[in-house]
């Protein structure tokens, strides 16, 4: 059983150390169903691969250059395709011989991955030369450069991100769950709650049995001082102005109410219509 777990472990850092050197996508290459992972897709597979298309953004590919790395994409997808779904294929079946502990079948997958990762590695050299030869020393260096950078972010571990907060809030309230903050949110809205009580509990409370409601009851303002008279042309409209309010404010408290006014109004007409009369 050991023997058969050293021989898959051996073949699985083969198939992610080749797949790493042909393919940006690193050591997720593998990632496939029942793995946690979205479903495979190999290097130069649909339309542009992201390879390509850095090379053409960062190596300042010339329209002739496009044209032949285009080519060796369509001719090698197919097969690099084809090559990666099996050994997909081959890995889960490996895992499932070593689960049934069948030291036989195990034995003879092991050899057709070891096949088939030596059939991708000569793929990949024939792809890396005919590219070679295509673009200039410059931009060979260029290139050498982002594989180098493209394998030191496959060789960094992935940063472990807190736990995303499920639809169902209530429910994890005093959950211990790692990279959840809900205990703390909650307990400073606890905290912000009682502060508030607290605040309203020191405030000075109003009695409402002081309200004045009564217009006897309120404080009497002094009587408005008459406008002196001022010259120019405003002078007739503020005395005129005075005039009505001292007319109008019957109870002579310097206050005019609406029924004041209403009054005072309705006797106005009164007058004028007697005049018209």
């Amino acid at each position: 059983m050991i023997t058969l777990k050293k021989m898959m472990f051996s073949a699985l850092i083969m198939s992610a150390s080749i797949t790493l050197l042909a393919s940006p996508q690193g050591r997720r290459g593998f990632s496939g169903d029942g793995n946690g992972g979205r479903e495979f897709r190999p290097p130069m597979q649909q339309g542009r691969a992201p390879m390509m298309e850095m090379m053409t953004r960062r190596l300042d590919l010339t329209p002739e250059q496009q044209k032949k790395l285009e080519s060796i994409r369509e001719n090698s997808a197919k097969s690099l395709r084809e090559n990666m779904s099996s050994q997909k294929q081959l890995h889960q079946k490996l895992e499932k011989a070593i689960r049934q502990d069948d030291t036989t079948l195990a034995k003879g997958i092991a050899a057709e991955i070891a096949d088939g990762l030596i059939n991708q590695t000569r793929t990949r050299l024939r792809i890396e030369s005919a590219v070679k030869d295509i673009l200039t020393p410059e931009q060979n260096a260029r290139l050498q450069e982002m594989k180098k950078n493209f394998r030191q972010r496959a060789d960094k571990p992935d940063i472990d991100r807190p736990q995303r907060m499920p639809r169902n809030r209530q429910d994890l309230r005093g959950s211990d769950r790692p990279g959840y903050r809900g205990n703390d949110s909650v307990q400073k809205m606890k905290d912000r709650s009682d502060f508030q009580k607290q605040d309203r509990a020191m405030r000075p409370q109003r009695n409402r049995d002081d309200s004045c409601t009564d217009k006897a009851a309120r404080p009497t303002q002094p009587p408005r001082a008459k406008a002196q008279p001022q010259m120019g042309n405003k002078a007739p409209n503020a005395e005129r102005l005075n005039y009505m309010f001292d007319k109008a404010d019957g109870d002579g408290d310097g206050l005019v109410s609406k029924d004041e006014l209403r009054k005072f109004f309705r006797s106005r007409q009164a007058q004028s219509k007697e005049r018209g009369q």
